[in-house]
C-alpha cells in the first residue's frame, strides 16, 4: 500500500477508514462555495499525458541542456571523476553523475553482473490497452461512470474497463464515446503473446457482453505497454531502501528512479525527480 497507493493509506491514517476519508471529502464538497467543485481523484492534462514530456523536452533545451535521443547506453564504468557512459556505435559519455528514470532492469544490465542480485526483486508485468469508439447511440447502456473492473474469479479476458470520454473532458467529439479495455495482468499474461487483431476482437467481444455495444466501432487502437507495470511484493520499500544504500556506498554517483522503486504513480515519479535533483545540486 505504501508503494502504489500512498494516498489511500494517508486517507486511511488520518480519518481511522477510507469509508470516512470518502465521507471527508463529500463534506468538503458540500461546504465548497458555488461552483468550485473539489478536483477530482482521475485528472489528467488537457492536450494527454504526452504534453507533460513535450513541456520537459521543452524546459531542459531553454536551460541549455544536451538531449540525445535514440541514443542506446551499452556499458557503464566508474572513472575516478565520475562515470563513463559507452554508447552505441563506440561514442562515450563522461559524466559526474548518472541518474536512471526508468524500469529497474536497465541500470541492472549496465552495471554489471556483480549487481544482478540487488535489482533482480524488482520485477515487471506487460500489459496491452484497446481503445474502441462508438456512436453513442450504438451502445447497450448510457456511459454515466467511469467504467468498471474484472474479478479475477469471472475467468474473462480483460481485467477492467475505462469508459475514457466520461472520465474526462475532450476526449470524444459531442455524441461519440470512447472506451479502453486492459488486457494483462498476473494472470493475463499469455494475452500479450496474441496478434493487434485478436485482442481487438477479444475487446470487442469482452465490451458487448458487459455494455451491450453493437455494430463495429468507428475506431480502434492497440497500445502495448512490455514490462511497463511493476510490481510490489510484500518488503519492497525495504529492498528499495537496501538498494539505495548500496549504492551510495559502491556507486555514489548512479541515482535510480522512477515508477518502479517507491511509487508508482506520475507524482510519484515527480516527486522522486525532485528529491534527486536536490540530491544532485548539492553535490555537484
Amino acid at each position: 500500500m505504501r508503494t502504489c497507493f500512498p494516498s489511500l493509506l494517508e486517507s486511511e491514517s488520518e480519518h481511522g477508514s477510507l469509508i470516512r476519508a470518502m465521507r471527508a471529502r463529500k463534506a468538503e464538497g458540500r461546504r465548497a462555495a458555488a461552483g468550485d467543485a473539489l478536483p477530482s481523484a482521475f485528472t489528467t492534462l488537457r492536450d494527454g499525458v504526452g504534453s507533460l514530456i513535450d513541456a520537459l523536452v521543452d524546459a531542459l533545451r531553454v536551460m541549455g541542456a544536451e538531449l540525445r535521443f535514440g541514443t542506446s547506453v551499452m556499458k557503464l564504468k566508474p572513472t575516478e571523476a565520475g562515470e563513463r557512459l559507452h554508447l552505441e556505435g563506440g561514442g562515450m559519455i563522461e559524466a559526474a553523475h548518472v541518474a536512471f528514470a526508468g524500469p529497474a532492469h536497465l541500470p541492472a544490465k549496465l552495471l554489471g553482473d556483480e549487481w544482478t542480485d540487488s535489482f533482480a526483486m524488482f520485477r515487471y508485468a506487460s500489459a496491452a490497452t484497446v481503445f474502441l469508439a462508438y456512436d453513442q447511440a450504438q451502445l447497450g447502456r448510457p456511459l454515466n461512470g467511469l467504467g468498471f473492473v474484472v474479478p479475477k474469479h469471472e475467468g474473462r479476458a480483460v481485467t477492467a474497463c475505462t469508459w475514457v470520454s466520461s472520465k474526462w473532458e475532450g476526449r470524444a467529439p459531442e455524441g461519440k464515446a470512447l472506451v479502453r479495455l486492459f488486457f494483462g495482468g498476473p494472470s493475463g499474461q499469455h494475452w500479450l503473446e496474441q496478434s493487434d487483431a485478436a485482442l481487438v476482437h477479444a475487446a470487442r467481444l469482452e465490451f458487448e457482453h458487459f455494455v451491450g455495444a453493437a455494430g463495429a466501432p468507428e475506431l480502434v487502437r492497440v497500445q502495448r505497454f512490455v514490462r511497463a507495470t511493476p510490481g510490489a511484493p510484500f518488503g519492497h520499500l525495504d529492498r528499495v531502501v537496501a538498494l539505495r544504500g548500496r549504492l551510495r556506498a559502491e556507486r555514489p554517483r548512479v541515482h535510480v528512479l522512477g515508477n518502479g522503486y517507491d511509487g508508482t504513480g506520475i507524482s510519484d515519479c515527480i516527486r522522486q525527480a525532485g528529491e534527486t535533483a536536490t540530491r544532485l545540486r548539492e553535490n555537484l
